[in-house]
């Protein structure tokens, strides 16, 4: 395992218990403003942890990146229409509107899937931070 993975992995472990640390300390606040959960930080504990959390995923990110990009290789050219065709798509959200977009006719069912996850994924954290500020001992 290369360096710069290790020490990501370990500022992101680092973060996330500095993070439930100071959860348990009382020195984060979760507010929701509007349909979105806020953070408010109180000290230098979950400040650096949370800049611990942001940098380590950043590298990790990066590695990722870096690694497929280098085992991508040389372009190969494929007929139109064959079986080896790679076909790019995607799903973003602008609110609570997705918009598909793609050059393949096959995929929208997985667009649609992925956006279907990505809206429960969403709804699952945002009601889990509200269950975990209505239960915490320092939120009564």
């Amino acid at each position: 395992m290369k360096c710069s993975v290790l020490s990501g992995l370990v500022l992101l472990a680092s973060g996330i218990m500095g993070i439930i640390v100071s959860a348990f300390l009382g020195r984060i606040e979760i507010i929701i403003f509007l349909i979105v959960p806020v953070l408010i930080l109180k000290g230098a504990l979950p400040i650096l942890s949370l800049l611990s959390f942001i940098l380590g995923a950043s590298l990790l990110g990066y590695n990722a990146i870096k690694r497929s990009l280098y085992n991508l290789g040389p372009m190969e050219r494929t007929p139109k229409g064959s079986q080896n065709m790679v076909h790019h798509g995607g799903v973003l959200f602008i609110g609570p509107f997705p918009i598909f977009f793609g050059d393949g006719d096959r995929s929208v069912k997985w667009y649609v899937l992925a956006a279907i996850l990505a809206m429960t994924i969403t709804v699952a954290v945002t009601a889990i931070l509200m269950l975990l500020a209505l239960t915490l001992p320092w939120a009564r």
